[in-house]
């Protein structure tokens, strides 16, 4: 499930955690957020369904994406390394500096709307879409275990 006010990713069964100090547990057809305690309604059966059609191409999606991108471009949870700053003007540069955004960091993308709230070590920042098109990044390779023993190897993915 995704909440539709922080947009983190849980599923049903800490929902139902979040929800059982509620009174109105027993017939409740509202879902908690674990994360931040929005309610929402509950995701209806087909839509869970198509989701779950949908979203079996996801993997092939994501090795789609391409490596260097800005920051903006990133998914929320997605980490990326910092390659290049591009700032419209010197006082933009002067804000990713101040703010300790330096190429060679990793930096983690934790939310996209309202504005982008991205993670660069210890430090959690929001910045507009303006700033947040000005660092470069590139995505992390994923990598992927090796198959047990008597398993086909799965399929690797293209180099970029």
């Amino acid at each position: 499930m995704n909440c539709s006010y922080c947009n983190a990713d849980f599923d049903a069964e800490a929902a139902k955690h979040a929800c059982s100090a509620c009174l109105i547990s027993t017939g409740c057809k509202s879902v908690k957020c674990p994360r931040c305690g929005y309610d929402s309604p509950e995701e209806p059966q087909l839509f869970a369904r198509l989701k779950a059609w949908w979203g079996r191409g996801a993997e092939a999606a994501a090795e789609a994406l391409p490596r260097e991108c800005t920051l903006s471009q990133l998914r929320p949870g997605e980490s990326a390394l910092i390659t290049a700053l591009r700032p419209g003007s010197r006082k933009d540069l002067q804000k990713l500096l101040a703010l300790g955004v330096l190429p060679g960091s990793t930096v983690t993308l934790e939310r996209n709307f309202p504005s982008f709230v991205f993670r660069v070590g210890f430090s959690q920042y929001a910045t507009d879409r303006m700033l947040s098109d000005a660092v470069v990044v590139r995505r992390s390779v994923v990598a992927v275990p090796a198959p047990a023993a008597g398993e086909p190897a799965p399929l690797q993915p293209a180099a970029l």
